[in-house]
């Protein structure tokens, strides 16, 4: 969270609790790795994980993200 600037438990809580998302492993920072379950996939109405569109297109270019940063510092 601290590293986001958002914190997100109880978003990952409530997502665990309908069964959307699972535990999968560990970082070795410690950190908990999670992945869609079949029931995520069902609620969207996607078959796969290969149906959703591309993120790219939504995504910032490096220059948006520079100005971001000297906002920050600035």
């Amino acid at each position: 969270a601290a590293i986001r600037g958002v914190n997100v438990d109880g978003v990952v809580r409530t997502l665990h609790a309908r069964g959307l998302i699972e535990e999968t492993g560990t970082e070795p920072s410690g950190a908990i790795l999670y992945r869609t379950t079949a029931e995520f996939l069902e609620y969207l109405g996607l078959d796969s994980l290969e149906d959703l569109p591309p993120l790219a297109p939504y995504l910032p270019g490096a220059g948006s993200l520079d100005e971001l940063d000297a906002e920050l510092d600035g």
